[in-house]
């Protein structure tokens, strides 16, 4: 995914943060809908790699200091210095194990132990998401459901291209998935300006096929649970959007223009800084059933754009209090106000979260990738 520090809001670093799509539980066939037509597909499986409960991963504590529990080597060579090149994709699965790719073979670390190779997806890989049982990679405009334990390929999925995208015939430019029960939900941006920041093609994936849910839906800003997917529609002002599993579609009575990322705690949304009409960042908090805002709460200036929500609690990335600009601190916030608290720093360059239950990072480092698993 593309990395934050180029949002709509002009926000620049020295680094980027990057949000991973959010880990995937089963997919499960949409009330209502019929399932797929297209028989299950079989191939002669990659090295398989385990599915089990992750080893030596400390349990995350919500209190206390937070410090770097591993800093595990990729082997996998990345650079901001090299000119224009694919950013790592990544994901996260429920037990802790950390997918990376940097083209199109896909490696990984499953505790504390060093990275296998888990898949050969044979194209380029420009997101990923994991569940338990299952991986799924998308490469262009297919997206694969793999089975962990295995390696076998077990479905694939043709995503739509929407008629009036910039670019009818094109690939993706950078895209997402994300899944709860009930579907996986699978986001595309086609741009072709400059910016690299056009709205994106939002679907809904499962055993009943594809399912067009918008053309004209921002881009990573994009937050699910079981009860659905949420997300800014780009509509005249700007509107919050609840879409559940079986596809109903909902927006939000008030404008929803913040173009940040959002996140989910404790069944509340939280909104990251606003840029408001009168120029004050805010923190806000909005009612996931009502779709309008609870509370809001000046921003606090230390607290940079990239949160997400792990059982350590809610995490972000804070301004650096060390003389070298590239050193990064990720510290816990205040679901309520965005307030930081207990926080780590380390040197980075770059570096992509992963959204799970175990607080981790992918994280560039002198030109090298490593996962950085916290505590």
């Amino acid at each position: 995914m593309r990395n934050e520090a180029r949002d709509r809001n002009n926000k620049s670093h020295g680094w980027a943060h990057v949000p991973a799509p959010l880990f995937m539980a089963v997919i499960m066939v949409a009330a209502g809908e019929s399932a797929a037509s297209a028989a299950p597909v079989r191939q002669v499986p990659s090295p398989a790699y385990a599915a089990s409960a992750p080893s030596g991963l400390p349990v995350p504590s919500i209190s206390g200091p937070l410090r770097i529990a591993a800093n595990i080597p990729l082997h996998l060579h990345w650079s901001t210095f090299e000119g224009l090149q694919p950013q790592p994709v990544v994901a996260e699965a429920p037990n802790g194990a950390v997918f990376v790719s940097t083209g199109s073979v896909i490696y990984v670390v499953d505790g504390d132990g060093p990275p296998e190779v888990a898949e050969h997806a044979g194209a380029h890989v420009t997101a990923m998401a994991a569940d338990a049982t299952d991986l799924y990679v998308e490469t262009g405009l297919t997206v694969t459901d793999y089975n962990r334990q295995t390696g076998d390929q077990f479905r694939t999925w043709a995503l739509p291209v929407p008629s009036k995208s910039p670019c009818p015939h094109c690939m993706p430019a950078q895209a997402g998935l994300l899944a709860e029960p009930g579907a996986l939900w699978s986001w595309t941006d086609y741009a072709t300006d400059s910016s690299g920041f056009l709205p994106a093609t939002l679907s809904r994936l499962g055993a009943f096929g594809v399912k067009l849910v918008d053309v004209l839906a921002y881009p990573a800003f994009m937050v699910a649970n079981p009860g659905g997917l949420y997300y800014e529609a780009d509509t005249a002002e700007g509107q919050l959007a609840h879409v559940t599993p079986s596809g109903v579609r909902t927006l939000s009575p008030w404008p929803f223009d913040i173009d940040s990322p959002i996140s989910l705690v404790d069944g509340t949304l939280v909104a990251e800084t606003v840029q408001e009409p009168g120029g004050e960042d805010v923190w806000q908090t909005w009612g996931p059933s009502t779709l309008r805002p609870l509370t809001w709460h000046p921003a606090n200036g230390a607290v940079l754009p990239g949160m997400w929500d792990t059982g350590a609690g809610l995490l972000g990335y804070l301004k650096p209090t060390g003389p070298i600009a590239p050193d990064l601190r990720i510290g816990r916030l205040s679901p309520a106000t965005g307030e930081p608290s207990e926080s780590v720093q380390f040197f980075s360059n770059f570096s992509w979260t992963l959204e799970g239950y175990y607080p981790a990072i992918v994280n560039e480092e002198s030109g090298e990738l490593y996962v950085v698993r916290f505590t």
